[in-house]
């Protein structure tokens, strides 16, 4: 079991390298090449292409992963599932893409053209097509990993090899999705060899997939607020300057805060196995991973802090980016947060069955982070962005633990 952990989360990091890691280390080319107006437009429009990538993962990474690790302990064939979230995925892309233009018309400063449009549309359906929430659930992620951090790779030699000056936001955006494009035939091939023929989908089946997932995907959307709306409302009052020198530096902290996302997609099949066993199993393999991932997020965020006396910002970035890096000492107990509410809310409450009160919980913290990101951006400017998100996930912690003091006290009640 040890060394499948090992394998799944080394093959887990590497998509995270592709994912978060690589693009940490073209952001100084963009930045420098870009300057921080025109890397502001192209953070705004970042910002917005997650809200497409949060539909489409919809929260079939938990719900679906979940059902095939469960399906796969009985033998059962999961071939209707994979077809039925597929095409429940192609619809949500399609539909992202058409209110991600719509937001886009309300934003006229991005100035957007033709192939962007295109190159926003191929992103987002080209995510709705790979299935990494398959092969978590069969924890078999090695093949696809690798082909996901090459492709990146390919993007990022693009962005570095193309993006010169500050006219050059279109091709920044083109380097992404030919990045999202090249994994997705190789891993439709490889799901096809792990649940047999494509079945077709069925009305009731992909409602069925949508109605589980729904809870997973409240959490996620207004973790997307939580975290992305910030930088797009930033834009909007302060300006497209002021948003690429803060998007800039928050991207330090979501870097971080990224690094622990394999380990904890790793550890959720076998937490929630061994909840499918019995509560007590449950408990026990979580406190045991638990303690350990929460102390590397202690340490990580200390890192942060230390990050702005040495002028890493500056450094990295270019010095007009060096006024916004105080927002690290604001973020740093974000990552905190943001780890304890995974093992919290995800790992334990989602498993003992109170999804809809953990989302119900996320959605009261999103709506207070995106109110405050509302009412305090035109006084605090990027200050305010970065309180509301540590506020809201803090909001969330202390809903968390008072949940699950509630329910212990009501089993001790009961015993």
């Amino acid at each position: 079991m040890k060394s499948g952990i090992f394998k799944n989360a080394s093959a887990l990091y590497l998509v995270q390298i592709a994912n978060y890691i690589i693009p940490l280390i073209t952001l100084p080319f963009l930045t420098r090449a870009l300057g921080t107006e025109s890397y502001g437009k192209f953070a705004v429009i970042q910002s917005i292409l997650m809200y497409g990538i949060v539909m489409t993962d919809y929260g079939f990474q938990f719900s679906a992963t979940r059902k095939i690790a469960a399906m796969l302990e009985t033998g059962q064939n999961v071939s209707e599932i994979y077809s039925n979230v597929t095409t429940a995925r192609c619809l949500l892309a399609i539909t992202a893409t058409v209110l991600i233009l719509i937001v886009m018309e309300f934003l006229p400063y991005l100035n957007l053209t033709p192939d962007m449009i295109l190159a926003i549309f191929l992103f987002v359906l080209c995510n709705a097509l790979t299935p990494l929430w398959l092969f978590q659930g069969f924890q078999k992620m090695v093949i696809v990993s690798i082909i996901v951090l090459i492709s990146r790779i390919m993007g990022a030699v693009i962005t570095i090899g193309f993006v010169k000056n500050t006219t050059d936001i279109n091709i920044a955006i083109w380097a992404q999705s030919l990045g999202m494009m090249l994994p997705v035939g190789f891993a439709i091939w490889q799901s096809i060899g792990l649940v047999g023929r494509w079945r077709l989908p069925t009305l009731s089946g992909v409602k069925s997939e949508l109605t589980e997932g729904w809870a997973i995907f409240q959490t996620a959307i207004f973790s997307t607020i939580l975290t992305n709306s910030g930088i797009i409302i930033l834009g909007s009052v302060a300006g497209a300057h002021v948003a690429g020198g803060y998007a800039a530096v928050e991207r330090i902290a979501k870097g971080v805060s990224s690094m622990f996302v394999p380990i904890t997609q790793t550890i959720y099949p076998r937490v929630s196995a061994a909840f499918a066993r019995n509560q007590s199993d449950g408990i026990m393999i979580l406190r045991k991973f638990g303690v350990l991932i929460f102390g590397l997020s202690i340490l990580s965020s200390i890192g942060l802090v230390l990050m702005v006396p040495f002028d890493v910002v500056g450094r990295i970035f270019g010095q007009e980016y060096n006024e916004f890096s105080s927002v690290l000492f604001i973020l740093a107990p974000w990552v905190v947060f943001g780890i304890l509410n995974n093992l919290i809310g995800i790992q334990y409450l989602t498993n003992i069955g109170q999804q809809k009160w953990y989302a119900s919980a996320f959605t009261i913290s999103g709506i207070f982070a995106f109110t405050l990101f509302f009412l305090f951006t035109p006084y605090l400017s990027y200050s305010a962005i970065a309180l509301g998100l540590t506020l809201g996930e803090g909001l969330l912690t202390v809903l968390l633990i008072a949940k699950v003091y509630s329910i212990f006290k009501h089993r001790r009640g009961g015993d």
